[in-house]
């Protein structure tokens, strides 16, 4: 029986450890009325690069809370910020205004940078240490700069910034301005896209222009057409569907001058741009049916001495 105080003071001691923690947090937690305030806290405390004191502050909101979860996904997101770093090591000279305007080309992130760190603002930077720069604000601002550039910037360029600001979102996609700069610039982007295909498009069509493939160039125009319409490039395909009719008397003797030299797939390639103006022109029907037929006939016997 002399024992029993002992055991039951050992079961105090160990109740008291293991409450006590709780007890605190529970005692740190704020109400559900404080929470939408804590969050806006939080919100500035990530703009201000201070990913450990937003930490802090959401440890605050009670696990039984409605916002629990919420907290639980902010948290999971800093944590990857956190780890979403580049690492530079410091050479002599540099100071955080340098690190800054090499990063960011603007002294303006000194404060932040050095609050990323955990150092002072007035804390030298050594030769051979390593500084962690936050990437997603790296990814944003050089992302976004490519497309405030003056004059023709290349696609390449404009896909490469594009991933960065898509990257940046998927990290944190309450960023400050992020989604209006990410919808303004998958629209130039895709502006830019489009004014490609429609080069590569109106480029083709002439290659077919100038070897008098006029249903292949009006097919290559109406498809940039579809994608912008143009009244120029419209007139342009009027005049091709002009000048491929006058053109169908030449398309078919060319076709039959292929045809007499046993070049079947050449008469078949003009008769076929006659029938696509005029299925009615002459006889072209009967002879791209026949060529077809020819053709046929003698890739079956190819396959059959193989």
């Amino acid at each position: 029986m002399e024992r029993l105080p002992l055991v039951v003071c050992l079961i105090v001691s160990v109740f008291i450890l293991c409450w006590a923690p709780v007890a605190q947090a529970q005692n740190n937690a704020v109400t559900p009325i404080e929470e939408p305030e804590l969050f806006r806290e939080v919100r500035l405390a990530m703009d201000a690069w201070n990913y450990n004191l937003a930490e802090t502050l959401l440890a605050r909101i009670h696990p039984r809370s409605q916002r629990r979860e919420q907290a639980d996904r902010l948290l999971t997101r800093i944590k990857a910020l956190k780890r979403y770093v580049v690492q530079y090591r410091v050479n002599p000279g540099d100071t955080w205004e340098s690190v800054s305007m090499i990063y960011f080309r603007s002294a303006d992130y000194v404060g932040r940078l050095a609050q990323f760190n955990q150092r002072a603002i007035d804390d030298e930077l050594h030769a051979g240490e390593t500084i962690y720069i936050p990437r997603i604000h790296v990814d944003v601002l050089l992302g976004f700069s490519v497309f405030e550039l003056e004059g023709n910037i290349r696609i390449e360029d404009m896909a490469a910034g594009l991933r960065m600001l898509e990257n940046a979102y998927s990290l944190d996609p309450d960023y400050p301005g992020l989604t209006m700069k990410l919808e303004r610039a998958r629209h130039q982007f895709s502006f830019k896209l489009n004014d490609e295909k429609i080069d590569s498009l109106e480029m083709t069509a002439e290659l077919y222009v100038a070897r008098r493939e006029f249903s292949q160039a009006i097919d290559c125009l109406r498809k940039a057409q579809a994608i912008q319409s143009n009244h120029a490039r419209e007139r342009r395909i009027q005049t091709l569907i002009d000048r491929r009719q006058d053109y169908l008397p030449v398309l078919f003797e060319l076709g039959n001058a292929a045809f007499r030299e046993n070049d079947l797939e050449n008469a078949l390639k003009y008769w076929q741009q006659v029938y696509e103006a005029d299925p009615g022109f002459r006889d072209v029907g009967d002879r791209l049916e026949k060529t077809r037929n020819l053709l046929q006939h003698m890739d079956s016997a190819t396959r059959e001495k193989k």
